[in-house]
């Protein structure tokens, strides 16, 4: 059985859970822009038909100052549930591989299965060769090469045009830095570290695909709210960078001056400029690894305190309960990722628990099914 959980609370906990490390604590400066979600028309749920139910678990304390609704439950969706959405799924996405239109061939590339004798890789060039310089699809390039052995295709030549097209973008030279330690570049690793200290701003496109994703089903046979976040976080999950590459140059090159430097370098800006959970994670371990090597004793208490005070909020029965409404209250889901665009999935969570609390103190909100 497929077992419903709080969908957020798997992705980032569960991240947490693989390397046992997470990130700096989000500041206390309340001078970042809020999307509001208390208007009268955003009290209501989701009118969407195929959502899944779900019946609140605990009476209403409208008492507590710290109140949040309780959707959670431990009601199922059935393997046959789950393997029906996806052929429905499918079958919308292979209808879009005719399309004349930018948007659907995007959809098609990036979430379709490949057709008999074709690679992932194989839709992605199709596309550049056709729309060139789509940031979601260069990155997807250099990650699949990452891993590929189609040496073939994911040559030099073919890396250096996708990084040259978004150099700006800090998450280009992210993937670039993984694409080098994986194949033991060091001098490549080096200079796409000094690269990326030096780019404009940081957009890995995590945002842009879950957007995508729900947008491109919104009208299908197999769109439904729930299994919709499902999927795409699943994917998000399978398709995370290959940060151990990463960590292990860094703990091999220590006690190196200048590769232990570029690590130090690398670490700050994972963790102060990436708005992902886990290159933020990755970005205090990598930290971490040199102050411990470097005997900077309160430098490593200090990181690994931080880890601590946002590891106690993710337990946090508010964190929970928050969490478990994105999956019921599309609106509350849609200010969470604006949020994560703009401002990071860290400083996001925050804003949802705050959220949360505020429509809970009003009794007609109602986001959990009966």
């Amino acid at each position: 059985m497929f077992k419903k959980t709080a969908l957020l609370t798997i992705f980032v906990v569960g991240v947490w859970f693989v390397f046992n490390l997470y990130s700096q604590p989000v500041s206390s400066n309340t001078s970042k822009e809020k999307i509001s979600l208390s208007s009268e028309k955003d009290l209501k749920p989701d009118s969407s038909k195929k959502i899944l139910n779900y019946l609140p678990v605990t009476e209403p304390d409208y008492e507590n100052k710290d109140y949040i609704v309780d959707c959670s439950s431990e009601r199922t969706i059935s393997d046959e549930e789950v393997v029906e959405y996806d052929k429905s799924a499918q079958d919308y996405f292979r209808t879009l591989s005719n399309s004349n239109l930018k948007d659907k061939q995007l959809e098609y590339t990036i979430f379709s299965e490949p057709p008999d004798g074709e690679t992932r890789l194989d839709l992605l060039n199709k596309f550049n060769e056709r729309f060139p310089n789509n940031s979601i699809v260069l990155h997807e390039i250099i990650r699949v090469c990452v891993n590929s052995s189609d040496k073939t295709q994911c040559n030099s030549n073919l890396i250096e045009t996708a990084i040259a097209s978004d150099k700006n973008n800090g998450a280009i030279w992210l993937q670039s830095i993984i694409f080098n330690a994986i194949k033991e570049n060091d001098d490549g690793i080096v200079y796409s570290i000094q690269e990326l200290v030096k780019s404009s701003f940081y957009n890995d496109g995590f945002v842009e695909r879950i957007k995508l994703y729900s947008k491109s089903l919104e009208y299908s046979p197999a769109n439904n709210t729930y299994l919709n976040l499902i999927r795409v976080f699943g994917n998000e999950m399978d398709n995370l960078p290959n940060y151990s590459s990463i960590r292990q140059w860094c703990k091999k090159n220590k006690n190196d001056t200048i590769r232990a430097d570029a690590c130090l370098q690398l670490g700050n800006y994972m963790e102060k400029s990436s708005k992902r959970l886990i290159a933020q994670m990755i970005g205090r371990e990598l930290k971490k690894i040199i102050f411990e090597a470097q005997g900077a004793l309160k430098l490593f208490e200090k990181a690994e305190n931080e880890h601590k005070k946002v590891m106690a909020f993710l337990r946090s029965e508010k964190f929970k309960r928050a969490s478990s409404l994105l999956k019921t209250d599309k609106r509350l889901l849609m200010s969470w990722l604006n949020h994560a665009k703009n401002y990071g999935e860290t400083v996001a969570f925050k804003f949802l628990v705050e959220e949360a609390i505020t429509l809970s103190k009003n009794e007609e909100y109602s986001p959990c099914r009966g």
